[in-house]
């Protein structure tokens, strides 16, 4: 993950989510940085996963998409055991939901907005 998308994980985070309270003022960048983290990792797992769709597509004979594949695609699973085993939110989608941060994920790059 870039510095600059790191950077803005973390603007976005201290102006939605407003100044901690207490003695542990640096909370706000320790989730921004664990997130950073997060996020670049789903990106290897993007790279990884583009490759073997690349190789699937080849060999049933069809089109690889234009579009690359996103995280939000990548979590696909995840939506589909939301109501098993006592599953957590999407990291991701409650940032969205909380506090109106969407993140963009691909292979390429990360947007935050």
């Amino acid at each position: 993950m870039d510095e600059k998308a790191h950077l803005q994980i973390r603007e976005l985070l201290r102006s939605r989510a407003g100044e901690p309270s207490g003695t542990r003022r640096d909370v706000l960048d320790i989730v921004a940085d664990t997130v950073a983290k997060h996020l670049a990792l789903e990106r290897s797992v993007l790279r990884a996963m583009e490759g073997a769709q690349r190789q699937l597509n080849a060999l049933l004979q069809r089109p690889h998409p234009a579009r690359k594949l996103s995280g939000a695609e990548l979590a696909i699973n995840h939506h589909l055991r939301a109501d098993t085993l006592l599953m957590r939110p999407r990291l991701l989608e409650v940032f969205e939901d909380e506090l109106g941060i969407t993140v963009e994920n691909t292979e390429d790059a990360t947007r935050c907005h």
